[in-house]
């Protein structure tokens, strides 16, 4: 009986444990990629909200003011990835200064660099559009 006990302590062999390894492995290569990819949409989508969050400030601002001039408002990212903005022949950047500060945010996506806009603001609304890819701003003309 002691004999039978002793040879039924049965554990993993070396085959199943590499054989286990390789199979974490493979599915670490193939979920790694799409988690990274996951995070930087994410990331950009964040970015998105912040320029969307400045787009409509504009827009309210321009929208309160009543003697309005026309101008733009030039929106890109310095070498530190921190979202500037700039306004150019418009008198509405008292009521922006109050809403969103120049500098505050920091780009979140790698693409981040790479993105600049510009806010056109008329006496018949807001509009605006991107260098890099006018389909990633919801309000892009």
């Amino acid at each position: 009986m002691i004999e039978k006990l002793k040879k039924s302590k049965a554990g993993f062999t070396l085959v199943e444990l590499i054989v286990v390894i390789a199979i974490i492995g493979v599915l670490a290569a193939v979920l790694v990629p799409q988690y990274i990819q996951y995070i930087e949409k994410s990331r950009e989508g964040t970015d998105i909200n912040a320029v969307n969050e400045l787009f409509h400030a504009v827009e309210i601002a321009a929208a309160t003011k009543e003697d309005l001039k026309e101008g733009t408002v030039t929106v890109t990212v310095d070498e530190n990835n921190k979202l500037q903005w700039a306004i150019a022949d418009t008198n509405i950047s008292n009521e922006l200064s109050d809403i969103y500060k120049s500098g505050n945010y920091t780009m979140k996506s790698k693409n981040g660099k790479a993105f600049s806009s510009v806010i056109n603001v008329t006496t018949g609304g807001v509009s605006w559009g991107t260098a890099t890819n006018d389909t990633l701003l919801k309000g892009a003309n």
